[in-house]
């Protein structure tokens, strides 16, 4: 067992020499997009569609681990209801190869509940989720000739959260879903972050130093 464990640190200690994400001490920020879905997992009903628009800023800990923070604008829309949020996300990202997957918390406000909304007792629309995310950078690949995949500066993310609380709210009962609602939203989300930082940093320059 011992030496199965000791072989599993070399190839984690190998994929960090061919890092091609970030090093220690790189940092970034800039503008976050993000499009997806939000539902009752148990029930597979209340599915709403997501846009989020805000910023994010992240720093590199370690060449393996990274620190990221966002703040975002959300539009939820099942085409009657309208809800409007602010998610705060912040997640700790561990970096293999070209690759990460991130684990956190999201914190999502709402500013603006539907227009036939109103509140239950002991009912909240705000709410803490657990969130997972993974990543991957496919830039371009150069095998005679080059294919480009994600434009440089871009990074693509896939996020899954699940709420550690419930939500719960009324609708009135003159609207097609009318009722009373309590359940923990799970949402899907696919995010795009463009790194405006590396124009005032060397980040992508001190990284490839180091990958030499």
């Amino acid at each position: 067992m011992k030496k199965q464990l000791l072989f599993l640190a070399m190839l984690f200690s190998i994929s960090t020499l061919f890092s091609q994400g970030y090093s220690k001490g790189d940092w970034q920020f800039g503008p976050v997009l993000s499009f997806g879905t939000n539902m009752d997992i148990t029930k597979f009903e209340n599915m709403a569609l997501t846009g989020n628009a805000g910023l994010f800023a992240n720093y590199a800990l370690s060449d393996v681990t990274l620190g990221i923070i966002e703040a975002k604008y959300e539009f939820r829309t099942d085409f009657e209801n309208h809800f409007q949020y602010i998610n705060i996300p912040a997640l700790i990202c561990f970096q293999f190869n070209n690759q990460y997957l991130g684990f956190g918390a999201q914190y999502s406000y709402c500013v603006s509940p539907a227009k036939d909304y109103f509140k239950i007792p002991d009912g909240t629309l705000h709410y803490p989720s657990a969130i997972i995310e993974y990543s991957y950078i496919a830039h371009s690949i150069s095998n005679g000739h080059t294919v480009t995949y994600i434009p440089e500066g871009f990074r693509a993310i896939v996020r899954v959260g699940y709420a550690l609380t419930k939500i719960s709210y009324g609708l009135v009962p003159s609207t097609f879903s009318g009722g009373i609602y309590k359940y923990s939203p799970f949402f899907l989300e696919t995010t795009f972050r463009f790194d405006i930082g590396k124009y005032f940093s060397k980040n992508t320059h001190k990284a490839k130093r180091r990958r030499r």
